[in-house]
């Protein structure tokens, strides 16, 4: 299983049930080392072990796994759909902890959803601040740029996360969203296979994720999706 997170997470929440993905096992012979991912009951997000232990913005452990619950929190309005929820938990989390690039990420995601795209920009680009070097990121406001318009900024974000995945990892699953957005409907369903290929963690958030929520009616979507065995 690949993730290509700031904030590694084996568990998301969705609704009040949160589903973990593994490789045991081989349940579909079209996706091997995929299983049907099973509900767990769980509160928030936990860390993959081994991962940084430095707490963003120099808060306290003791307040970090507050921040993270929070965020999941937010993420799980988003899910949800229920967006003001969402923003009200985004305000929360980021007083939290200002310095917690997560928060900025799901608050520009709500923003998108509502048409609010300069304000979904300038979270993504305040993501970006804390989060240099995240590709999740930059995806996002090349996102946010292509749906307000600004389709040569996108492109000009695509470009660079092709270039940065010669050198180093990154999610097939972020730059299959990125060309969909962009109209790139034949490349879109190629990098999604290969996030598919590479069992890319945020292929768990598929079913809920109002980014594809175009898609949902799509043969070839729906073919991928099967794969996954999700309920």
């Amino acid at each position: 299983m690949t993730c290509d997170f700031d904030f590694p997470p084996l568990l998301i929440l969705f609704g009040g049930t949160c589903f973990s993905l593994s490789r045991q096992g081989e349940r579909n012979s079209q996706m091997p080392g995929f299983r049907p991912c099973n509900p767990v009951p769980c509160i928030g997000l936990t860390g993959v072990p081994g991962a940084a232990s430095a707490v963003p913005g120099g808060r306290s452990r003791e307040d970090y796994p507050t921040t993270k619950v929070s965020s999941a929190l937010q993420r799980r309005s988003y899910y949800k759909q229920e967006y003001e929820a969402a923003l009200e938990q985004c305000d929360h989390t980021i007083e939290l902890n200002p310095h917690f690039s997560p928060a900025y990420w799901i608050l520009g995601l709500v923003q998108e959803q509502r048409g609010e795209f300069d304000e979904s920009a300038a979270a993504f680009q305040r993501a970006i601040q804390l989060s240099p070097r995240s590709p999740l990121m930059q995806a996002a406001l090349g996102r946010t740029f292509a749906l307000s318009g600004k389709h040569d900024e996108a492109i000009h974000i695509l470009r660079g996360l092709q270039d940065l995945a010669e050198k180093r990892y990154v999610s097939p699953f972020e730059l299959a969203s990125l060309h969909f957005t962009l109209g790139h409907t034949d490349e879109g369903f190629q990098w999604l296979a290969k996030a598919f290929q590479d069992r890319c963690f945020e292929l768990i958030s598929l079913r809920v994720d109002p980014r594809w929520e175009s898609l949902r009616g799509n043969p070839r979507f729906h073919k991928l999706f099967d794969q996954l065995g999700l309920p």
